[in-house]
């Protein structure tokens, strides 16, 4: 497993709005999140989808990030 120092962890790209409009520009970040809702057992739970690895390649082209999951916006951690 890789070891990661803080002057790495400090250099990440995180972006985050309760907007799926692209508000914060979570799509160029290395992590990104937007809000979204999802149904769970019929009623409309708020989420926030995570989008990995977006930002600048080393040509200095924009990438967009993936999105990997969706997470319950009652389990974010807030500010």
């Amino acid at each position: 497993m890789r070891q990661y120092t803080d002057s790495q962890v400090q250099r990440l790209s995180i972006k985050a709005s309760g907007c799926p409009n692209a508000c914060s520009h979570h799509w160029t970040a290395d992590l990104g999140f937007f809000g979204n809702v999802r149904k769970v057992d019929g009623k409309v739970v708020p989420h926030y989808q995570l989008l990995l690895g977006g930002g600048y390649d080393e040509r200095g082209m924009m990438r967009f990030g993936v999105a990997v999951q969706s997470i319950p916006a009652r389990l974010a951690p807030r500010p």
